[in-house]
């Protein structure tokens, strides 16, 4: 229930749905950069970006515009998924 909220040329990181919520995020030209976990075996997942909690009334919830996913050097490649429901939002 977060409102509306604009990241512009902003550099977000994080672990586990380190994005997430029930309003609508634009970002705009930004890096989102997975971070590295120490609390998992090699060969797991590492989780989720993306946690969005978005009404199925509501027409948006997180949109990304000309953004880049990065990862820090010691991240294994394919160790994040991109997004998950945070919650379930329809019937």
């Amino acid at each position: 229930r977060g409102g509306r909220t604009v990241f512009e040329q902003s550099q977000i990181s994080g672990t586990i749905d380190f994005i997430f919520g029930h309003g609508t995020g634009l970002f705009i030209n930004s890096d989102i950069i997975a971070r590295n976990r120490q609390d998992v075996e090699h060969g797991n997942s590492y989780g989720y970006i993306t946690a969005p909690a978005t009404n199925i009334d509501q027409p948006f919830g997180l949109v990304f515009k000309d953004c880049r996913l990065k990862k820090e050097t010691d991240v294994p490649e394919k160790s994040y998924a991109l997004g998950r429901p945070w919650h379930p939002t329809t019937t």
